[in-house]
């Protein structure tokens, strides 16, 4: 109620935003018959005031967009957010190694749909320099499948399944 009340614009035009005195009045007694820890309702009351509950399901488009802006901005002044400084090219590998496959089939869907001379232009260098990070790394089996992607768009493409597997 507290999240809604703080954060909801709707309902902010029409009432004054709960304070901490209303929020406690709220809660008292619904502790087993007891009250909370009055300290722990502060902390509660402000760290909502503060930042709002976004539940996974309401994250979608410029509300997700938001919060998720938001979590970055909050964890960027933590301890979580210092950036640490690493020599150039620490993790090209790995993230290559990651990152080549759908890059690929990405670089497939729009050399295959595509109708536009600059765009498959543009795709054709994607698939060369794919080529030539996987030839820099020895990664032959990135190559291997490069060519066989290469190769669907051709006839070629039974004629080198036949040949791979005749090398195997």
């Amino acid at each position: 109620m507290l999240n809604t009340d703080q954060h909801n614009h709707n309902v902010r035009k029409q009432n004054v935003p709960m304070t901490l005195e209303e929020f406690r009045k709220n809660l008292k007694g619904v502790n087993g018959g007891k009250d909370f820890d009055q300290d722990m309702l502060e902390d509660i009351y402000y760290a909502i005031k503060n930042e709002e509950i976004v539940m996974p399901d309401e994250q979608t488009g410029l509300v997700k967009e938001n919060y998720v802006w938001s979590v970055l901005l909050h964890r960027g002044a933590t301890e979580e957010g210092v950036f640490l400084h690493v020599p150039p090219g620490s993790y090209d590998h790995d993230l290559f190694a990651m990152t080549w496959g759908p890059t690929v089939a990405a670089l497939s869907y729009v050399f295959d749909k595509s109708l536009d001379e600059t765009v498959i232009q543009k795709t054709i260098s994607g698939f060369r320099k794919c080529a030539m990070i996987s030839a820099h790394y020895g990664l032959s089996d990135v190559f291997d499948n490069l060519i066989i992607s290469l190769c669907k768009f051709t006839a070629l493409s039974s004629e080198v399944s036949c040949q791979m597997e005749t090398y195997k």
